[in-house]
């Protein structure tokens, strides 16, 4: 299990267009390798928490069961 291997685990969310599908995707395959189930969301600092964020924090729990911390300035 992935989830044993490491104590701590966090995912880069990039800003571009395609960022929410790439961040999903490292989800999802997160969690058909049964990964861990609750992570650090990594962004740039200037990014706001609505939108991409917010989304794929929503999206990562009512779909695969992983809570998503996002960290707000």
């Amino acid at each position: 299990m992935l989830f044993a291997q490491q104590s701590r685990w966090a995912l880069w969310v990039d800003s571009d267009p395609n960022a929410f599908r790439r961040a999903f995707r490292q989800l999802t395959q997160l969690k058909d390798r049964e990964g861990p189930t609750r992570l650090l969301a990594v962004h740039s600092p200037d990014m706001p928490r609505k939108g991409l964020l917010e989304n794929l924090q929503q999206a990562a729990w009512s779909c695969l069961g992983i809570e998503l911390l996002v960290m707000v300035k």
